[in-house]
């Protein structure tokens, strides 16, 4: 059986992993140099909890995340940042937003 996890009730301990035993080295360089690569203009962040990695791509290119987590939301939003937050559930498919903000 599977364990549920409440992000909502572990948002505010959430970065603590990133100070201790887990500490995802070399990880923040790869994604920028995929982002430069993809000459990427937007960026959605898929489950992007508290906006770490968010963070860490701002200014290279829009930056958007989307969380089922209002907790999680809420932490991310406490960064500060240049990227939009969405709170939504990707696994309903269909369009969630348009990223695109031409008229075409």
């Amino acid at each position: 059986m599977l364990k549920t996890i409440n992000y909502d009730e572990i948002a505010n301990t959430y970065d603590d992993r990133y100070e201790s035993a887990y500490k995802p080295e070399g990880i923040a360089s790869k994604l920028l140099d995929l982002v430069k690569a993809l000459c990427a203009e937007r960026i959605l962040e898929v489950a992007c909890g508290t906006g770490h990695w968010l963070k860490i791509m701002q200014g290279e290119a829009q930056v958007y995340g989307i969380d089922l987590s209002l907790g999680m939301l809420q932490k991310a939003n406490d960064r500060t940042g240049s990227y939009a937050l969405i709170n939504g559930d990707v696994r309903k498919g269909g369009q969630i937003l348009n990223l695109d903000n031409s008229d075409s």
